[in-house]
């Protein structure tokens, strides 16, 4: 967790996000293949 400290809140956040939106699509696209 040493890595994850130096990085600022805001930059972390942002990352969070970015994850938070890569997941979302991952999900999307299964669904598609599943139709």
């Amino acid at each position: 967790m040493g890595i994850l400290s130096a990085i600022p809140q805001a930059e972390r956040f942002f990352i969070n996000i970015l994850k938070r939106n890569d997941s979302t699509a991952i999900k999307n696209r299964i669904d598609e293949k599943h139709r």
